[in-house]
C-alpha cells in the first residue's frame, strides 16, 4: 500500500498518457518482429477480430487482447513508483526496473537487461546506464524513450518534466542520444498538454529549452551526467546531428524506410511517433502505401495510431511512443484501443487507491466538529 501517495488526486493527464502509450504498445504487439512487407498477410488473418483498430494480442506467443509488453511494463513500474513515493523518485524507479527484470518478463531489451544486472548490484539508480554508455558509447537504442511518454504527466513544470526525463533515461540509457529524444518527446508532449497543436517549426524552441535547462539544472546528478557525456564532445555531436535530421513529417514515410539499418534506433522510433502525431492532426488523406489495405489507411485523427502498428518491425515501441503524443492533444482514442488494456485497469487501481489515502490525510487533519445541545 502507498505509504506517501502525492497530495494532488487529480491523476487525469498522468492516465491520458499512460492510455496511449499503453493502447499504441498492445496494437503494435500484434506486429511486433513481423517483417513490413508481411504485415498486410498477418492483416488477413486477424482483420476479422477487428486489428488494428482493437486490441487481438499475438498468438504466436499465447498474448491475450489488450496484455501489455515491457514498454508499458517498465512505465507501470514508473507509475507505480510515483504514486508509492508522491512524486519521481529516480532510485524507486530504478529498484521497481529490478524488482521486474527478476520477476522473467517475457519481454526484455538487451540493453535494458544489461544496465539492469549491473544496477541490481550498486547503490546508485544510475550506474548501470553509465557503465554500459562506457563499453559502447555510440549505441543510441529507444528502451528509455519507449516508457517516456508519460513523464509530463508526472511533473508540474517542464524543468521539473526534463528533470525526470533524464534521470529515468540514465537508469538504462545513458548515452546522450537517446537521451535527447526523450527530452524532445517531452517537450513536445508538455506543449500539447498545454494546447499548443502545431508542430511547426519545434526544433529551435526544443533546443532552446533543452539548453536552458542544462545550463543550471541545480541536480547534482544531471550535473554529474552531463559532464560524462560532454566530457569528449558527445553530447554537442549528439544534439547536432538531432538538430540536423529532417523532421519533416509531411514527407516522411515509415513505409519507404530500411528497418534493416537499425528498427530500435531512437531517431527512427521518435520520426515514427511524430508521423503519426502530425497525420492525426489532419483531415486530409493518406495514400495506402503499395500492398496495404486501403481501409486501415482511411482512418481519421486519433484512430490513424493503428498506422503505426502496420509498421511492423518494433512496432510496439513505435506506437508506444506515438500513442503519449496523440493523447496529449485531447482527442479520444477508439474505445477498441482501450477497452481491454489489462494496465490500464491497474492504474485506476492505483490512483483511486492513492485518491482514498490523500482524503484520509485530508480527514485527519481537518479539526474535529463539536456539537453542542
Amino acid at each position: 500500500m502507498p505509504q506517501n501517495a502525492p497530495d494532488h488526486a487529480d491523476t487525469s493527464s498522468l492516465r491520458q498518457l499512460f492510455a496511449g502509450l499503453a493502447a499504441g504498445d498492445s496494437l503494435g504487439s500484434t506486429s511486433e518482429f513481423v517483417p513490413q512487407r508481411e504485415v498486410p498477410v498477418l492483416y488477413e488473418k486477424v482483420k476479422a477480430r477487428g486489428w488494428p483498430f482493437r486490441q487481438v494480442g499475438r498468438e504466436a506467443i499465447s498474448l491475450p487482447a489488450g496484455s501489455p509488453t515491457d514498454d508499458t511494463e517498465m512505465a507501470l513500474c514508473m507509475v507505480r513508483s510515483y504514486f508509492e513515493q508522491g512524486g519521481f523518485n529516480a532510485q524507486n524507479v530504478a529498484e521497481k526496473f529490478v524488482s521486474w527484470m527478476r520477476s522473467g518478463p517475457s519481454d526484455i531489451g538487451r540493453t535494458t537487461q544489461r544496465t539492469l544486472q549491473i544496477c541490481q548490484k550498486s547503490r546508485r539508480f544510475w550506474e548501470g546506464g553509465l557503465a554500459f554508455w562506457k563499453q559502447v558509447p555510440g549505441f543510441a537504442a529507444n528502451g528509455s524513450l519507449m516508457r517516456n511518454g508519460i513523464v509530463a504527466g508526472m511533473a508540474g513544470s517542464r524543468h521539473e518534466a526534463f528533470a525526470c526525463t533524464l534521470k529515468h533515461g540514465m537508469i538504462t540509457h545513458y548515452a546522450p542520444l537517446p537521451q535527447i529524444c526523450c527530452l524532445a518527446q517531452t517537450h513536445l508532449i508538455w506543449d500539447l498538454l498545454q494546447g499548443e497543436e502545431s508542430q511547426d517549426g519545434w526544433i529551435e524552441p526544443f533546443a532552446s529549452a533543452a539548453q536552458d535547462y542544462l545550463a543550471g539544472p541545480d541536480d547534482p546528478e544531471i550535473e554529474m551526467w552531463l559532464q560524462s557525456v560532454g566530457e569528449q564532445g558527445d553530447w554537442q555531436r549528439s544534439m547536432d546531428l538531432f538538430c540536423r535530421e529532417d523532421w519533416d513529417m509531411q514527407n516522411f514515410d515509415p513505409f519507404k524506410h530500411d528497418y534493416t539499418r537499425g528498427s530500435g534506433y531512437c531517431l527512427l522510433t521518435l520520426k515514427i511517433g511524430l508521423w503519426a502525431l502530425y497525420w492525426s492532426l489532419r483531415d486530409e488523406a493518406y495514400p495506402a502505401p503499395p500492398g496495404f489495405p486501403e481501409e486501415v489507411f482511411q482512418a481519421r485523427g486519433p484512430a490513424r495510431l493503428a498506422w503505426v502498428a502496420m509498421c511492423g518491425h518494433d512496432a510496439d515501441t513505435y506506437a508506444a511512443v506515438a500513442g503519449p503524443l496523440i493523447a496529449a492533444t485531447g482527442m479520444k482514442l477508439p474505445c477498441g484501443f482501450t477497452e481491454e488494456l489489462k494496465a490500464l485497469a491497474e492504474f485506476d487501481r492505483m490512483a483511486s487507491l492513492t485518491r482514498e489515502i490523500s482524503r484520509n490525510r485530508h480527514d485527519l487533519k481537518s479539526p474535529k466538529s463539536i456539537k453542542t445541545n
